[in-house]
């Protein structure tokens, strides 16, 4: 309700300018060349687009809470997705709950969302793989989905997804026969998602990464091994994945739930068959009050809360302190319910602001090229008009803003598409108040509305472009293609690509990934301006030209009659004389 209120008074706020200045007759207005015409509903347009063109740089950041009347499911599902993946990682990979457990975890498939959610093999004390484990993880009601592979967690869908984690081993495995590798004592915090897990035996694994020094493993417990045994384990995970994925290994399916309801925490383990059914009988279940629990389930629920909780999706938001994200995970885990209401609050973050003032910054500047222009071709202002052209554009920028925000926060929609459209209603806004007040033609705006368009539409097409192209060519820290991965992983991946790479390899990591795709889209957003004025202008000085050559050749022609009068009438009279 209040965000339709708002909007309703920002198209209110919109129709003050055009009724205020609309009194005087068109015939009395100062002439705005088209060139400058344009130029203004493109940069008021282009200001909006890139104002959040892509989602680290939006005015508005995701913040958990537990408010979720007016969320959209999508933005929960990310949450409660994130939430029982973690609780089903700490339920088979603890050597302490008792429903399963002392799996390891291999990578990369475990991506989220559009890949398998966890992946989990068994070792025996010489290194080698006895048995391995697919699953998925759901959260109250969710089931498995179609998909053009098949019925989700069903061999027909499962199989492509081992192949791609196979090759990605095996690559690995390759680029570490001629490379350097060498271990080290502390595994670095900024390698989040560019980590490749190796299992060396029935105990231990190690974790693999790559810099711009070469690469790196990590064994936790302080535990030693060899380069040699590192390139070997690799080699024997990556041929029995491959095997899995050939149908000449057989593997366990599994599916992981968990449900908050009636104050009691409930985790399942179910088999699933071949078509990825469930197997009646075939289910483990613990459930219980948070305080009826075991103490190992105890920790495993506050872990996944604080993890889900304290996690953000914008790199460059506001973090929650450790005591608010402490106390919403006590409340999730004394009451199970306030898991089902986690959704994402919008925030305003200082980037936010420098947004908006960039915003702000582009609206002023249009009346004062405006002014500057009106003293050099006339010697003086009309600053009337120049008034009009700043509420003009300020509230036809604001509503172009909200509409933004409401499509990409409210109502789901694209970062893309939502800065598209925010930026196309801007410009149109503009056009539409400019023709009414009488400063360009109807034509004139319907072309200044169609450009404005293009120019938003290819702002926000950038950044889509970009992360197209380094989900396509680019690979992670660890060698890794990012087309393998989805998901944060696959963004947070890409980001560290177009940054050259993560902080650790030498890189600008995600913060400079952010930045120059910022950069881009803003720089495309400028050439169009530059573009489009330079062929305005062009056009319009060529009209000028082509009107001063037509009233030139109109006055030649008068003067030569003129003349040809004057000489008849000399004849005439010398005639008379005579």
């Amino acid at each position: 309700m209040k965000t339709k209120s708002l909007l309703f008074f920002l198209m209110v706020l919109f129709t003050i300018p055009v009724f205020a200045d609309i009194k005087e007759s068109r015939e009395k207005k100062p002439f705005i060349p088209a060139s400058r015409n344009t130029a203004y509903a493109v940069a008021s347009g282009l200001a909006v687009s890139n104002n959040s063109a892509f989602i680290p740089t939006s005015a508005l950041v995701s913040m958990t809470d537990f408010n979720s009347d007016s969320q959209p499911p999508s933005a929960l599902n990310i949450y409660k997705g994130d939430l029982a993946e973690t609780m089903m990682d700490r339920v088979f990979t603890s050597k302490t709950l008792k429903m399963t457990g002392n799996w390891q975890t291999l990578s990369p498939a475990n991506v989220g969302r559009n890949g398998i959610d966890g992946l989990y093999i068994r070792m025996d004390r010489r290194g080698n793989p006895k048995s391995l484990m697919v699953a998925d993880a759901k959260m109250n009601t969710a089931r498995l989905g179609q998909t053009a592979d098949g019925k989700q967690m069903s061999q027909s869908w499962i199989k492509p997804r081992l192949k791609r984690t196979a090759d990605a081993y095996l690559k690995l495995g390759a680029d570490l026969e001629n490379a350097k590798l060498r271990q080290v004592s502390r595994l670095p915090k900024t390698l989040a998602g560019n980590v490749t897990s190796v299992p060396i035996d029935e105990r231990y694994s190690a974790m693999i990464w790559k810099t711009a020094k070469g690469y790196f493993y990590h064994i936790r417990g302080g535990q030693q091994a060899a380069p040699d045994t590192i390139r070997r384990q690799v080699h024997i995970v990556g041929q029995y994945l491959d095997g899995a994925a050939s149908g000449k290994v057989p593997y366990r399916q599994r599916l992981f739930t968990y449900q908050a309801a009636e104050g009691k925490h409930v985790f399942s383990i179910k088999q699933l068959d071949a078509e990825g059914n469930v197997i009646r009988g075939m289910t483990q279940k613990i459930q219980g009050t948070f305080n009826e629990l075991p103490r190992e389930y105890q920790r495993l629920i506050r872990h996944a809360a604080v993890q889900t909780l304290g996690q953000q999706k914008n790199i460059y938001g506001f973090r929650r302190s450790t005591e608010e994200v402490k106390a919403m995970a006590h409340k999730c885990c004394q009451n199970p319910e306030y898991f089902n209401r986690i959704c994402i609050k919008p925030r305003l973050t200082p980037l936010g602001v420098q947004g908006i003032v960039t915003t702000a910054a582009v609206t002023a500047l249009m009346p004062a090229v405006d002014i500057a222009l009106q003293f050099a071709m006339t010697g003086r202002a009309d600053w009337q008009r120049a008034g009009t052209l700043t509420l003009l554009g300020g509230t036809s920028t604001a509503v172009g803003v909200a509409a933004s925000t409401g499509l990409q926060k409210l109502i789901g929609c694209s970062s893309g598409f939502s800065n598209f459209m925010g930026g196309s209603i801007t410009g149109a806004l503009f056009s539409i108040g400019m023709a009414a007040m009488g400063y360009c033609s109807p034509q004139e705006a319907a072309f200044n509305t169609a450009t404005a368009m293009t120019a938003a539409g290819l702002t926000a097409a950038t950044p889509v472009v970009m992360m197209a192209i380094a989900t396509t060519f680019g690979t992670t820290a660890s060698g890794t293609a990012i087309s393998s991965l989805s998901g944060a992983a696959a963004v947070n991946a890409a980001l560290a690509w177009w940054g050259g790479g993560s902080l650790a390899a030498g890189g600008a990591g995600m913060a400079g990934g952010s930045a120059m795709i910022a950069g881009v889209a803003t720089g495309v957003g400028a050439a169009v301006v530059a573009v489009i004025v330079a062929y305005e202008g062009w056009k319009y000085f060529a009209d000028v030209k082509h009107q001063h050559e037509f009233l030139g050749h109109k006055m030649k022609i008068q003067r030569e009659r003129i003349e040809r009068k004057i000489r008849q009438k000399t004849i005439m009279l010398n005639s008379g004389t005579n």
